[in-house]
């Protein structure tokens, strides 16, 4: 007895249905086998770099390190118009000497997301982008990133200015093995004149007070007695989308989230498309906000409206292809497997 009836009926017709709609059978491969290139294609293709911190920080030159001006923003996800304003402003502005990305570069973590990315930042940028992971960018448990971009934890120095991008990403408390990296990297800085640390997830979220979006009150103050003993100068953080600066226990920071991603508030005051542009001099860290213009479906429509957008946006110019041979494949499908008309046999006698 034939367990699977349904299933021996289905694959009988869809044999008659090839046999007999030949042309449409031959679309439909077609169609599937493209798809299924243009996927495989997407997922191993070459991303173009093996280690991008450690090519940027090779092509950092800074004229006169005791005063000079960098750019800090976070969280654009991909490609979108205020991603590409913040781009286009940097490269017009002969001041800047590099850009900080801090985290969240990409929607989710594939070859595609990350070519269709650095391409983007390799056109449009003149300056060395130094990158720090946010949550987004480790979704695949930080497997690609270090294949692609290089270390999570990272120090680098700029005359007598050290940097230091900690990866703070994580879904409970942080290992002791990444509280002890970002010690021992702050005790090695103490001949530098500033300390200045980026990392994804704040210290807190002046929002929703001491819980929300942002590390845990346990590993907060764990890492605020850290950076109290390692004399940090300044925070940067992101993971909020929207903008906030201020001082947490008397460490000074600023968070900026607004570099594309749906934001987080209605709050004008806060939640905005922006960048930071700092001036670094004497021992100074000065930090200006620059905002840059929101897109029509972000007025007209709010938050959710815009993320609508990109998303279709996205489907028809970054994957049109594969969007069009996907619904191809399934509209000739459907024609093919539909119910065959039933052929009558003639009467007798006629």
């Amino acid at each position: 007895m034939n367990p699977f009836p349904a299933l021996r009926r289905f694959v009988a017709d869809l044999g008659k249905a090839l046999r007999r709609q030949p042309v449409k059978a031959t679309l439909f491969a077609a169609c599937l086998a493209g798809y299924l290139a243009v996927d495989i294609w997407d997922d191993v293709a070459p991303v173009g770099t093996h280690d991008w911190i450690a090519e940027q920080l090779k092509a950092l030159h800074v004229a006169n390190p005791g005063d000079f001006h960098f750019v800090v923003y976070g969280d654009n996800r991909g490609d979108n118009p205020p991603f590409a304003s913040i781009l286009d402003e940097v490269a017009a502005d002969p001041s800047i000497a590099f850009v900080v990305g801090n985290g969240d570069l990409v929607k989710t973590p594939g070859k595609e997301n990350y070519r269709q990315f650095l391409q983007q930042v390799n056109v449009r940028m003149r300056v060395p982008f130094i990158p720090a992971p946010g949550n987004h960018d480790l979704e695949d448990g930080g497997f690609l990133w270090p294949k692609i971009m290089g270390p999570l934890n990272y120090s680098f120095r700029v005359g007598p200015h050290a940097f230091i991008a900690f990866d703070d990403n994580s879904t409970g408390d942080l290992a002791e093995s990444r509280l002890q990296w970002i010690e021992q990297a702050l005790a090695d800085a103490q001949d530098c004149d500033t300390r200045i640390v980026v990392m994804h997830v704040p210290l807190f979220d002046r929002a929703n007070g001491t819980i929300g979006h942002c590390i845990s009150e346990a590993q907060s103050r764990r890492l605020t007695e850290i950076f109290h003993k390692g004399r940090v100068t300044y925070v940067f953080a992101s993971h909020i989308h929207g903008y906030l600066k201020g001082e947490y226990e008397g460490i000074p920071y600023t968070i900026s989230g607004g570099g594309g991603a749906r934001l987080g508030g209605s709050n004008p005051e806060h939640y905005f498309f922006h960048y930071l542009h700092v001036h670094l001099h004497g021992g100074r860290v000065d930090v200006e906000v620059r905002p840059v213009p929101s897109p029509l479906s972000q007025r007209w429509f709010g938050p959710y409206g815009y993320s609508a957008w990109l998303m279709v946006r996205d489907l028809a110019t970054f994957q049109g292809l594969e969007t069009s041979l996907l619904i191809a494949t399934i509209i000739l499908g459907l024609l093919l497997i539909r119910p065959l008309p039933r052929q009558t046999k003639p009467e007798a006698g006629t």
